[in-house]
């Protein structure tokens, strides 16, 4: 990467700060988010770092721009003190205030040894740090996708760049759908984003897979287009469609989990269960049972899955794919089961790698579920992993106000419904009105 022989240090208006005002020196400025949008050579060979604030109030997580900075070059130190420069231009009492760092998981900005996310730790001890789980699971897809034929990912953009280029061919893929009796879609262009954005390509391409067959049978037997020719190819290897029906399978498994963590509502007690499970289910594809219910039921750490991976013939690929896996030839079927063990073998590296499932802060957050919230016996746990919530206040009192609302839900008989803060906090306001303390 190019940097600036000069520093370069860019605010937005000091006027975007005008939302901010109240959170300067607010306890409940609980949550500061730094987040790396990018790290690139833009114009004149700028990089770019935005950050966003998030606070929270009565229950609501709120996430605002705060600034974007130009910085000279992007090493972790750097970056600290572009952004400490602006907390204290600003008057933000950072060292006090800030309660948790979440950025993606970049070495500069999340490593162990030398990041931002060290430094900021140093100063504000206590803190709570979080990489982002999209961007975990996007990495987590896209490792797993390099034990998938490269011709595949080519093949969904040849078939889009062939018919998006030339209006002819377009109008003679409408007609064919028309003549089959379907209705007549659109393929898809693949996002630069590859294999998670790539869901939904691959989706389309299969529905209508018979009809690019033969579109593309018509292009090679009357023009000897070379690249109708290879796309062709491709599409009659007995082992494409089998390989698009298990991608299909596996990347929706890994966006449905992508999806809960896009979400506008604070999903953070969700990632030990959800990213969890999401193991789990691959584990149970690729291993023998008594061994995934080993990994769920005792807690163990999954390092040694390897050795109880499942002969290629058992593994499970989805209920399409094994479907159409049936037709082919044997040495073909298990060329297929191959590529899908080595796409499950690495998926499960890449997510024991980014889920720390031993970190106790992601495991404690995981109950403070308001669903199951009320099931804690005391909030002992909590209060050990997020010290830096509880600065000025006493515990014995928080807890005791913790074992009333226990009560006052019991009471209320609402423990089996779908619990949520807003009726945690009503239930509060009702029922422990001399409560001096904001749990």
């Amino acid at each position: 990467m190019r940097v600036l022989q000069r520093f370069t240090l860019k605010w937005v208006d000091s006027s975007s700060l005008g939302c901010f005002e109240a959170y300067r020196n607010d306890p409940y400025y609980a949550f500061c988010k730094i987040c790396l949008v990018k790290i690139c050579v833009a114009r004149g060979g700028k990089s770019n770092l935005s950050s966003h604030l998030v606070t929270q109030r009565h229950c609501d997580a709120n996430d605002q721009f705060y600034t974007a900075i130009e910085v000279e070059c992007a090493d972790h130190a750097t970056l600290h003190a572009a952004i400490v420069a602006q907390f204290n231009r600003d008057n933000i009492d950072y060292k006090n205030n800030l309660r948790g760092f979440a950025s993606d998981g970049a070495s500069v900005m999340m490593g162990r040894s030398n990041s931002v996310m060290r430094l900021f730790k140093k100063e504000c001890p206590g803190m709570i740090s979080i990489k982002c789980t999209c961007h975990s699971l996007a990495l987590c897809a896209s490792y797993a996708c390099e034990k998938v034929p490269v011709y595949l990912e080519q093949l969904m953009r040849d078939i889009y760049n062939y018919l998006s280029s030339s209006p002819k061919r377009a109008k003679e893929f409408q007609r064919i759908q028309h003549i089959v009796d379907v209705k007549p879609l659109k393929i898809l262009q693949p996002s630069a984003t590859r294999w998670l954005s790539l869901e939904a390509v691959i989706k389309r391409n299969l529905e209508r897979f018979d009809e690019l067959n033969m579109f593309f049978s018509f292009q090679v037997k009357y023009d000897q287009n070379s690249t109708a020719i290879r796309i062709l190819n491709h599409l009659n290897d007995p082992t494409t469609k089998p390989l698009l029906l298990f991608l299909n399978y596996v990347l929706s498994l890994i966006n449905n989990v992508n999806r809960i963590f896009q979400s506008v509502d604070s999903k953070f007690f969700e990632i030990y269960n959800e990213t969890k499970t999401l193991l789990a289910v691959v584990l149970g594809n690729l291993c023998r049972e008594d061994y995934v219910m080993r990994f769920y039921k005792e807690n163990v750490d999954a390092a040694d899955f390897e050795n109880f991976i499942k002969s290629p013939e058992e593994i499970y690929v989805g209920v399409e794919a094994n479907q159409v896996e049936k037709s082919i030839e044997q040495y073909k079927k298990l060329i297929f089961k191959s590529i899908c063990r080595d796409f499950y073998i690495e998926l499960v590296k890449q997510i024991l790698k980014r889920f720390d499932f031993t970190n106790p802060i992601i495991k404690t957050a995981a109950s403070l579920n308001p669903q199951t919230f009320m099931e804690l016996p005391n909030l002992n746990e909590s209060m050990i992993q997020f010290p830096r919530f509880l600065e000025g206040i006493d515990k014995q009192e928080l807890d005791n106000e913790f074992r009333r609302l226990k009560i006052s839900v019991t009471k209320l008989n609402i423990l089996e419904t779908n619990m949520t803060w807003p009726q945690l906090l009503d239930v509060k306001t009702h029922y422990l009105q001399n409560s001096t303390i904001d749990i």
